[in-house]
């Protein structure tokens, strides 16, 4: 890039680089069938970018540096998340990944983006209520597509666990250390009804610390997502 253009700073949702920075209070952590057993986002947050910055210099420079630690770490599946990257950069980004990701033997999801997952032939994609519905995302990408779908709060956890065939649900926020001061969120409380209430696996996200992880696991929720706790 440019002299004197600040990098897009991704925030590496890294659950498993926790493997290094926690011991083996997460290494010991049961491994769900579907590879979900620790989410890693990664997330984009522009900044001073200029649009003619080559993403593909951007990966090298920065990118490269968190998805070291993760490969080496005990993440199973990552989410590939950019809001706001054109669609040819994303693509092209990710294809780019999905190789280093089949080489480390991890599971890559692309959120909200249905159109990229299977154009890149990721392992799957994340939709929320705003995005392509659920049903329409499994017949793009299919019965064996990982799908995951996100319940923000009490009235959305109940729509979603009806849908036939959902792999997972994305329950958020744990708590309201979020960058968005989310008003709404689950805590253990909340988590633990709804681990109850559904047999579908249960990914916990949203202000999620280091030291939460082994209480939110022992309510069986199979996985957890984070971001900015990590590193």
């Amino acid at each position: 890039g440019s002299a004197g253009v600040a990098a897009p700073e991704p925030e590496v949702d890294a659950a498993a680089a926790a493997a290094g920075a926690s011991g083996g209070e997460l290494a010991s952590a049961r491994v769900l069938r579907l590879g979900m057993r620790m989410l890693a986002r990664i997330v984009e947050r522009w900044r001073a970018v200029k649009e003619r910055q080559a993403v593909s210099s951007w990966k090298k420079a920065v990118l490269d540096n968190y998805l070291k630690i993760i490969f080496e770490s005990k993440v199973d599946c990552i989410q590939l998340r950019f809001k706001n990257l054109k669609t040819i950069d994303l693509y092209n980004l990710g294809k780019d990944l999905k190789k280093d990701f089949d080489k480390f033997k991890k599971t890559l999801i692309v959120n909200d983006r249905v159109d990229i997952a299977k154009s890149i032939n990721a392992h799957g994609a994340h939709v929320g209520m705003d995005d392509l519905p659920y049903n329409q995302a499994r017949k793009l990408l299919g019965r064996k597509a990982i799908i995951g779908v996100s319940a923000s709060n009490k009235n959305e956890f109940i729509k979603v666990k009806k849908l036939k065939g959902v792999d997972y649900i994305g329950v958020s926020a744990f708590s309201s250390n979020t960058k968005k001061e989310m008003k709404n969120y689950f805590g253990l409380s909340g988590l633990k009804i709804c681990a109850k209430a559904t047999k579908i696996p249960l990914i916990a996200i949203g202000g999620i610390n280091i030291s939460d992880v082994n209480s939110i696991l022992k309510l069986k929720i199979h996985g957890v997502a984070m971001i900015s706790s990590l590193l």
